[in-house]
């Protein structure tokens, strides 16, 4: 039995798309290949409580300190990998202690973030990585490889993308039952660059009461939503909410889904919603590109009222709205199930395994 070490440290302090998938890739991996997983994570207080993990899963806790928290953590990293003698390890970062790792163990850095949002961050993987033996990064989308080249040697970039669980993020119909209001949702954090505001601006130029546009998430700019919200006379249509674990059912209560984001690199939430039968308005910004056609949903310039409000009148046609949620369902069903992407991950860490032996 092939034996993984996870190391996630916000595992049970945050709930981002990184935990999500640690979650949904550690599972799958155990479940369809019975391998063994060891996930290191940061103590302190949990705020997040998980579904069940595998029992093929074990948790490692380092306690939280006040100070240097980076070395400590790697002192006991180090620590239990000469206990847990893994084939591979997997790493979200290459800053919270990772970077002082052993470096005898076959290392995969993934790569989350896009390089324009966090330069910083990755001339500083740039300075250190190569003092790893053995080190891939896998990107999750082929825009995040394609701005990490200026940083990383292209050989060392392999694209993964993000996965679903086809089996949770399923709604029993996909003509769902409506009263007249049409429903729209967003789940993000709450920055500017979501494009939250200019959903806002193209609901007031609707001027549509059966609308209803409801924004589940927590951030910095949720104070600018509210004030636009007031500003715009949208009390009676818009809801911010705070973040929510009732993805699935809020997406099945849904008739549209609507993100139109700046330097994601391969947001989970259009794909859940895909999964659940809805159809998707998205920026057209990448990697928007890699999974939206005009089949699954419209991709719009966010700062266009005009296309945003042909693309929600389009989408007041429930047959329209089936059609293009039954394409985005098969599609993730096709491409994008845990079941394919762990599949993935398992065949790298064998192509590995067997290229190390012939070495």
């Amino acid at each position: 039995m092939k034996k993984i070490v996870i190391i996630s440290p916000f595992q049970f302090l945050l709930q981002r798309g990184i935990e999500r998938f640690v979650y949904s890739l550690a599972n799958s991996l155990c479940e369809k290949y019975s391998i063994q997983i060891v996930i290191y994570v940061w103590g302190g207080k949990e705020n997040n409580n998980w579904s069940e993990w595998h029992p093929n899963i074990n948790i490692r806790h380092v306690p939280l300190i006040k100070y240097y928290q980076r070395p400590f953590s790697a002192l006991f990293y180090n620590l239990w990998l000469g206990v847990d003698k893994p084939d591979a390890v997997f790493v979200n970062f290459l800053y919270h202690g990772e970077e002082y790792l052993i470096k005898r163990y076959p290392c995969y850095c993934i790569l989350h973030s896009p390089a324009s949002q966090v330069p910083n961050r990755y001339a500083y993987i740039e300075n250190i990585y190569k003092k790893f033996k053995n080190i891939r990064f896998v990107a999750v989308s082929d825009m995040v490889k394609r701005e990490a080249l200026a940083y990383i040697d292209s050989s060392k970039i392999l694209v993964i993308k993000n996965g679903v669980d086809v089996n949770k993020f399923r709604c029993e119909a996909l003509i769902r039952p409506s009263d007249e209001t049409l429903k729209i949702v967003t789940f993000s954090a709450l920055e500017e660059r979501k494009g939250m505001q200019f959903v806002l601006k193209g609901i007031a130029e609707l001027r549509n009461s059966d609308i209803r546009y409801d924004i589940y998430g927590d951030g910095p700019y949720k104070f600018e939503l509210k004030q636009s919200i007031r500003d715009l006379s949208l009390t009676q249509n818009v809801f911010l909410h705070s973040s929510t674990k009732d993805v699935k059912e809020i997406l099945c209560k849904s008739d549209i889904f609507c993100l139109l984001s700046k330097g994601e690199a391969f947001p989970l939430s259009p794909l859940e919603a895909m999964s659940c039968g809805l159809p998707i308005v998205t920026s057209n910004h990448p990697p928007y590109d890699e999974f939206i056609d005009e089949k699954t949903g419209f991709m719009i310039s966010p700062k266009s009222t005009n296309q945003f409000v042909s693309a929600i009148s389009k989408l007041t046609s429930a047959s329209l709205r089936k059609k293009m949620g039954s394409a985005g369902r098969k599609l993730v069903e096709q491409q994008y199930s845990w079941s394919i992407v762990s599949e993935q991950y398992y065949e790298m860490i064998l192509d590995e395994s067997l290229a190390n032996k012939m070495n």
